[in-house]
């Protein structure tokens, strides 16, 4: 996994999520989306 473009996608998403203005909940859900579709790509789950 690419953590500095994982990183990089985090802070994008939270840029773009203020600019929103999504709820928190959204966010996590979203970023925890991510995460494990990270995951599955690099097979690590």
């Amino acid at each position: 996994m690419d953590i500095k473009k994982l990183a990089n996608e985090v802070l994008d998403s939270s840029v773009e999520s203020s600019k929103e203005n999504k709820s928190w909940n959204d966010y996590v859900g979203e970023f925890s989306d991510n995460i494990s579709k990270s995951c599955k790509e690099d097979k690590l789950f």
